[in-house]
C-alpha cells in the first residue's frame, strides 16, 4: 500500500497543480494524507473542493488544532498514514506521471530501502525549467549512500523522498524523544543511512518548484559564495545539523552507532575549526588543517576557506558547493 504524505501552509497559489499532478498518476497512490498548519488563505477549502469534484474518496485534509511547525506537520501526516510505503510530497511542486509506479517498483525490488531519494529539476514559479542539481552518483541507476556521503550532502530535499513504514515508526519515536528536528527530511535520511538504507536513484520523478516564499528551500545565491558573511552562515548551519545528528545517534542508538558516532565527533571539530579560519581571516591556520582534508567534503571546500581567509575569494570558482 502507498501512502502519498503532504504538509500545507497557505499554499493556494500553487498547490492545484500539484494536487492534480499526483491525481494524475500512472499508478495511483492507495491513500493522500494532507495535513494543514493553519492556512488562513483557503488552502483548506482549496483541496477539499478539489476531493470533492474529483471524487477523491482516499484523499483526505486534517486541520491542526494547532500550529505544529513544518517538520512537525509533516511528521503528523505520517503518522496518520497506514501504508507500508509512503511518499512526501510538498505543496508547490509538479510530479511527473510516473513518480508513484516508479517509487514502489525500486521499493519492491530492493527490500535494503528504507529511504528512496528520486532526482528532481528546478522550475520557477511559471513552470520553467531551470536546471537539474547534480550530484556524482547520479550515473547509477540505484545508489546506496554512506554515511560520510550523507555528511558531506545534507541536500536531500523531502519532496524527493520516499520512505517504508518502519522507518516512518522510528522517525516518530525519535522526535517524540527529542527536542530538536532539524526537518522530517533531515531525520529520515539520517536514520536510514546509519544503518546502510539509504538508497538515490538517478530518475528525474518531481519538478521542484523555487520561489521567494518556500519554506524550506533552496538558497538561490548559493551556487555564488563570494561573501564571507553567506559562508560563516552556511558553515555555522552544517555544524548545527553535525551536532543534532551526534545528539541523536548518542541519545538514541548508543553502542551500535559508536563508528558513525566518532565520525561525526571528527567532523564537528573539523567544522569548528574552520568557522574560525573563515571569521578571524587564519590563513596559516588554514594550512595547517591539510592532514585534517579527509573530514572536508570536498578539496575545494579546504580551497575556499584559504582563499576566504586570506581575502581572495573573488577568485575562488563561484560554483563552489559548500
Amino acid at each position: 500500500m502507498v501512502s502519498v504524505v503532504m504538509a500545507t501552509y497557505n499554499g493556494t497559489k500553487y498547490l492545484d497543480k500539484q494536487l492534480c499532478s499526483i491525481r494524475d498518476q500512472t499508478l495511483r497512490p492507495d491513500e493522500v494524507i494532507i495535513c494543514d498548519d493553519g492556512s488562513t488563505d483557503g488552502t483548506v477549502e482549496l483541496v477539499e473542493q478539489f476531493i470533492e469534484e474529483n471524487q477523491l474518496e482516499n484523499w483526505s485534509i486534517t486541520r491542526n488544532v494547532k500550529n505544529l511547525g513544518y517538520a512537525r506537520n509533516f511528521l503528523h501526516a505520517m503518522e496518520l498514514a497506514s501504508g507500508d510505503i509512503l511518499i512526501f510530497s510538498d505543496q508547490d511542486d509538479i510530479w511527473l506521471p510516473e513518480k508513484v509506479e516508479t517509487v514502489k517498483r525500486w521499493m519492491e525490488k530492493e527490500p535494503a530501502i528504507l529511504c528512496l531519494f528520486s532526482q528532481y529539476t528546478y522550475i520557477d514559479g511559471e513552470d520553467c525549467i531551470i536546471s537539474t542539481p547534480y550530484k556524482k552518483y547520479v550515473q547509477n541507476p540505484l545508489y546506496q549512500v554512506s554515511f560520510p556521503e550523507h555528511c558531506n550532502d545534507f541536500a536531500y530535499a523531502g519532496m524527493s523522498l520516499a520512505i517504508r513504514s518502519e522507518l516512518k515508526r522510528e522517525m516518530i519515536d525519535v522526535a517524540r524523544a527529542e527536542e530538536e528536528i532539524i526537518a522530517h527530511d533531515w531525520l529520515a535520511t539520517l536514520l536510514a543511512v546509519k544503518t546502510h538504507g539509504f538508497y538515490t536513484t538517478n530518475q528525474v520523478l518531481t519538478y521542484y518548484r523555487l520561489h521567494t516564499s518556500n519554506t524550506v528551500g533552496v538558497d538561490l545565491r548559493a551556487q555564488d559564495r563570494r561573501d564571507n558573511t553567506e559562508r560563516l552562515e552556511t558553515l555555522q548551519r552544517d555544524l548545527r545539523h553535525y551536532r543534532c545528528a551526534l545528539d541523536i545517534l548518542k541519545n538514541q542508538f548508543g553502542k551500535s552507532q559508536q563508528k558513525n558516532i566518532a565520525y561525526l565527533k571528527n567532523r564537528i571539530r573539523v567544522m569548528e575549526k574552520r568557522i574560525q579560519i573563515v571569521s578571524e581571516a587564519r590563513p596559516f591556520s588554514a594550512l595547517a588543517m591539510i592532514g585534517q582534508i579527509g573530514h572536508y567534503p570536498f578539496f575545494k571546500n579546504y580551497l575556499g576557506d584559504f582563499l576566504f581567509a586570506v581575502g581572495a575569494a573573488k577568485f575562488f570558482d563561484k560554483g563552489e558547493k559548500q
